[in-house]
C-alpha cells in the first residue's frame, strides 16, 4: 500500500512524499473473510432458516430471510418493548421466553458461550405456526453476551404429527396410549400434600349403538364431539380428558382431596351432555354412564390397568342400575355408592 502527498520544497520543486506499507496480512484476511462471507450467503441459499442477529447492546434483532420470490431480505426489530412481537402473532407464552432469555443474556455472567434452544409458537393468517429458536452468544472480556446468532427453523409438521400421535382424530381429545403415559408420570411423583388423591373416570354413551342405527353415524360422530367438548370444558388444568375407544372416553384426576367434589363435577356432566344432546337434536334423551376407580393416595403406586378395571367395573354396575348415573368402585362389590 503506497500513501503519500505532493509538497514543494525550499527550491519550489514539486515532490512526493510516500510511505509504502506491506499489507499482505489484511490483504490475506479480507480475502478469508471474503470467502468466509460466500461460504455463509451460499449456506443461506442452500437453506429454509431464517438467520437472526440479536443485539444485546442495542436490544435489537436482525432477521435475514426469503420472500416467496427467493430474494433475501433483512428485517430489523426494536426488543425494547416485547409486546409489540404481537402484531407479527406472537402468543403471549412466546413473547414470556423472549423475555426470560433476554433478562438473562444481558444481566448474566457466562464463563462459555450460552445457547439456547427453546420453541416459539405463532399465530398467522389463523395457521398456527412453531418455531424452534436456536442461538449461539458472543461474549466480551468481561464475559458478558453482547451479540447472538443463530436460526428460527419451522417445526410446523414436527409439532402436528407429534399431536395427531397423542390424540383422537374425531373429537381432538387425548389417545388411550397418551393417557396411559401421563398417568404412569404423574402417579409416579410423589405429592407431599396431605388427603391429596387420585383417581380413574371412564364414561360410555347409553345405547349408543341405537344411535347409530337409527340417527345415522355422522350424528354419533357428532354426539362423540359434543362429548368431548363437554369433558373439556369441565376438566380443570390438571385434568385430563381422553377417548380410549369407539364410544368410551376417561378422564383422570391427579389431585382431589374430596370425593364430594367429584361428585359434583360428574353431575355438572351428565347435566350438560343431555342439555346439549338436546340442543343438537341429536337425542331426546343422551345420557351417559359413568364408573370411577378407587381414590388413591401418592403413597401408592398403581398401575393403569388397575384403575380401568375397577373403573370399568364401577361403570358396569351404572349401566345395570339403570344408566345415567355414577357409580364408585368400592373394595366391598355388593356395595355401590350413587
Amino acid at each position: 500500500m503506497d500513501s503519500g502527498r505532493k509538497i514543494i520544497n525550499s527550491n519550489r520543486q514539486i515532490v512526493i512524499n510516500s510511505i509504502i506499507t506491506d499489507i499482505s496480512p489484511l490483504k490475506n484476511a479480507l480475502e478469508r473473510l471474503k470467502i468466509e462471507q460466500n461460504i455463509n450467503d451460499i449456506l443461506f441459499d442452500l437453506s429454509d432458516e431464517i438467520i437472526f442477529q440479536y443485539d444485546a447492546i442495542k436490544n435489537t434483532a436482525i432477521l435475514k430471510l426469503k420472500n416467496k420470490n427467493n430474494s433475501n431480505i433483512h428485517k430489523k426489530f426494536s426488543l425494547l418493548s416485547t409486546k409489540k412481537l404481537e402484531r407479527y402473532g406472537i402468543v403471549d407464552e412466546s413473547i414470556q421466553k423472549i423475555e426470560h432469555y433476554i433478562i438473562k443474556l444481558k444481566n448474566k455472567l457466562f464463563l462459555h458461550r450460552p445457547i439456547f434452544d427453546f420453541t416459539l409458537h405463532q399465530i398467522y393468517n389463523n395457521k398456527h405456526i412453531w418455531w424452534r429458536v436456536k442461538g449461539i452468544g458472543i461474549l466480551n472480556s468481561e464475559h458478558k453476551t453482547v451479540r447472538m446468532i443463530g436460526k428460527l427453523t419451522d417445526i410446523t409438521n414436527n409439532v402436528c404429527l407429534e399431536e395427531k400421535s397423542s390424540h383422537d382424530s374425531l373429537t381432538g381429545l387425548y389417545n388411550r396410549d397418551y393417557l396411559i403415559n401421563y398417568i404412569k408420570e404423574n402417579i409416579n411423583i410423589k405429592n407431599d400434600v396431605k388427603n391429596c388423591y387420585y383417581t380413574l373416570v371412564l364414561f360410555d354413551i347409553d345405547h349408543f349403538k341405537t344411535i347409530n342405527d337409527l340417527l345415522g353415524h355422522p350424528t354419533g360422530d357428532k354426539a362423540l364431539c359434543l362429548i368431548a367438548d363437554v369433558l373439556s370444558a369441565k376438566c380443570s388444568c390438571d385434568m385430563i380428558a381422553a377417548r380410549i375407544g369407539g364410544d368410551e372416553f376417561a378422564i383422570f384426576v391427579p389431585h382431589i382431596d374430596a370425593r364430594d367434589k367429584l361428585k359434583c363435577i360428574l353431575v355438572e356432566i351428565i347435566d350438560n351432555i343431555r342439555e346439549e344432546g338436546w340442543n343438537n337434536h341429536i337425542s331426546l334423551n343422551l345420557s351417559i354412564s359413568i364408573g370411577v376407580s378407587s381414590l388413591y393416595s401418592y403413597s401408592k403406586d398403581v398401575s393403569f390397568k388397575k384403575l380401568y378395571k375397577e373403573a370399568d367395573i364401577a361403570l358396569y354396575k351404572a349401566k345395570n342400575s339403570g344408566r345415567s348415573r355414577y357409580v364408585f368402585y368400592e373394595y366391598d362389590e355388593t356395595k355401590t355408592t350413587l
